[in-house]
């Protein structure tokens, strides 16, 4: 199953079933350096080598003569040169203490220069320039000779890939760029990454075009949950062998099916329970709704909103979408910036 999520999260990855978390792929779009070796970050899909490596410790840091480090407290330390801070280490957060995450170079107090990034090989990743307001310029990424591979310019958005130091390919954004490699990297699986599972929760019975719905995608699990009982018209829909009805659904079952599903249906009417659709956004599944009952227009992507006229338009969309790993993947980025 496609996994595209805005950042790594552990707690989230541990709701997985066994047979999830071994046939899944993660994408992350922000990164810390420090995710698994099985989580796919910008930094690891530009490397097209492996390298190892260690954690970069704090006594371990090259610096030039005369300059002294600080290990600090747990979480940072300081760089000094004659006494004075010229630079801040950020420490990861994992068991093993000083272990450099970024250095942030000052040219006055509190005020960097340059970010510097290192992942759990102790490898230099991408470094980012900052101007005299704060604000980022440009971020790098590097190969392991050093050489730059990417670059991502603030000021317009543009992101550019660097070969032999000549411009390669120019993407419009940090995203897209971030969209293209994640589609090529799953292009090469054909059989579907996607699950066969779509949620709704819902307060209310008076969910549009259901019946439709379910007749119409036999083949898909519909998973149906509410806070409260169930009216007797909803629990009428479990004579149909592809629904699942949870009455009085609880945090831990929605947490699984959040992870399990592929698919959100925000159809609906009256209120959003549970903050359903940001959590669906964030577990990477793909949101899909009626003009009549959307909750938080601003969530889904103009082609996932349909008239409930004609549903008939969401159901092709939700088997063509099924059928196309890399759609479903481009669909989840754009998705996911909304949130970012």
């Amino acid at each position: 199953m496609i996994h595209i999520w805005s950042k790594w999260d552990k707690n989230k990855y541990e709701h997985l079933d066994e047979t999830s978390k071994k046939d899944s792929l993660i994408f992350c779009i922000e990164e810390t350096g420090f995710e698994p070796d099985y989580v796919y970050t910008p930094h690891r899909l530009l490397s097209d080598t492996s390298y190892s490596g260690h954690f970069l410790h704090a006594n371990r840091l090259p610096v030039p003569d005369r300059f002294e480090i600080a290990q600090g407290s747990t979480t940072e330390g300081r760089i000094l040169y004659q006494g004075n801070l010229v630079a801040k280490t950020f420490y990861a957060d994992i068991n093993t203490p000083h272990i450099i995450q970024r250095i942030e170079w000052l040219y006055a107090p509190n005020k960097p220069y340059r970010i510097d990034y290192y992942d759990s090989q102790g490898f230099r990743y991408a470094e980012c320039l900052i101007d005299t307001e704060q604000k980022p310029i440009v971020k790098n990424y590097f190969s392991t000779d050093g050489s730059i591979v990417l670059s991502h310019n603030y000021y317009n958005g543009t992101c550019f890939e660097i070969e032999h130091g000549d411009k390669k390919t120019i993407y419009p954004s940090f995203e897209k760029w971030f969209e293209h490699k994640v589609t090529q990297k799953i292009a090469c699986f054909e059989e579907p990454l996607i699950n066969r599972d779509i949620l709704i929760l819902t307060n209310s019975d008076q969910i549009e075009s259901l019946e439709i719905l379910i007749k119409a995608l036999p083949e898909f699990n519909f998973h149906i949950g509410a806070l409260t009982f169930m009216s007797d018209t909803l629990k009428s829909f479990n004579d149909f062998q592809n629904v699942y009805l949870y009455e009085g659904i609880l945090p831990d079952k929605q947490e699984e099916l959040l992870n399990k599903c592929s698919f959100y249906l925000d159809i609906n009417y009256y209120g959003e329970i549970c903050d359903i659709l940001h959590r669906s956004v964030n577990s990477g599944l793909l949101i899909l709704g009626f003009n009549e009952t959307l909750h938080n227009r601003d969530l889904l992507l103009s082609e996932c909103i349909f008239s409930k006229e004609t549903a008939s338009e969401m159901i092709s969309f939700i088997k063509e979408t099924f059928e196309n790993n890399a759609l479903f993947a481009s669909y989840l980025i754009r998705q996911l910036q909304v949130t970012i």
